[in-house]
């Protein structure tokens, strides 16, 4: 068996109490979305409103 299979069967098989949308995953929830607004605001506060416009014309569309 492979390293990450392996560590994803006993990931899954200590999962505390098996309740799928307990109290847990709503906190690790909230924690993401802190997370991912607290990167989007330091990259924006990166950004000068020149390198916001070159990235926005510069954005892959299609496949291209």
């Amino acid at each position: 068996m492979k390293q990450h299979e392996k560590n994803h069967d006993e990931i899954r098989q200590n999962t505390g109490s098996g309740d799928p949308g307990g109290d847990d995953l709503a906190a690790a929830q909230l924690k993401m979305n802190k997370l991912f607004a607290a990167g989007d605001a330091a990259i924006n506060a990166a950004l000068s409103g020149d390198s916001a416009a070159f990235l926005a014309a510069t954005q892959q569309r299609g496949g291209q």
